[in-house]
């Protein structure tokens, strides 16, 4: 998906993340409750051990909350999404709080996953 995006990049380090239990990357016996800090921790690991201090993060979906995470927890990194003005709308964030959590809570959520990531 990132393939258009990179080649704009050339003059910079790109690392396109495939998480624990997802796509190629080792399967999990259960997912984490807080996936996304779970990702984000796995992000935090890697540039750890590449001895990255400093970089930019951007993602998509659940990527995106990964990111947003990540910049949070290490201040280091600055993480991209789209959203208008200088900071979050109070009313939007909520709403997609709530929406999260209903996610959790249906079903069709987790055939969702399944099927993008697997049945393990």
């Amino acid at each position: 998906m990132f393939d258009p995006i990179v080649s704009l990049l050339e003059n910079r380090m790109v690392i396109r993340m495939d998480f624990l239990g997802c796509g190629q990357s080792d399967r999990l016996d259960k997912w984490p409750i807080d996936l996304w800090y779970f990702w984000s921790e796995q992000a935090a690991a890697l540039l750890t051990n590449l001895g990255l201090a400093q970089v930019d993060v951007t993602g998509c979906s659940g990527g995106t909350l990964a990111a947003l995470s990540l910049s949070l927890e290490h201040p280091n990194t600055v993480a991209a999404d789209s959203f208008e003005g200088l900071e979050a709308n109070t009313f939007i964030t909520e709403q997609i709080r709530m929406g999260r959590n209903y996610a959790k809570q249906m079903e069709e959520f987790y055939q969702m996953m399944e099927m993008m990531h697997g049945s393990d």
